[in-house]
């Protein structure tokens, strides 16, 4: 096993949703929407991860990782797996 911190930056979007009552001047009636809001372009920031290295240069790998988006100004924390070859 290898764990590592890193840290990153780079060009990325994320999306987030979440529900709403919405309401209709004159309609006695609410209603419930996904209002959806997306973030993105550039982001920096650190994160941490752990590699099961099968041999020297490779192995599959799982990361977390926050990013913080320049504009508009969001937090996101993602989580990843992936696989490593050549390092």
């Amino acid at each position: 096993m290898r764990p590592y911190l890193f840290i990153s930056g780079g060009i990325a979007e994320a999306a987030g949703k979440i529900l709403v009552d919405f309401s209709v001047p004159g309609d006695p009636n609410t209603y419930k929407l996904d209002a959806w809001k997306r973030s993105g372009h550039t982001f920096l920031g650190p994160g941490l991860g752990v590699m099961a290295a099968f041999s020297k240069n490779n192995g599959p790998l799982a990361e977390l990782r926050y990013m913080q988006f320049m504009s508009p100004n969001v937090p996101v924390l993602a989580f990843q797996l992936g696989y490593a070859f050549g390092f």
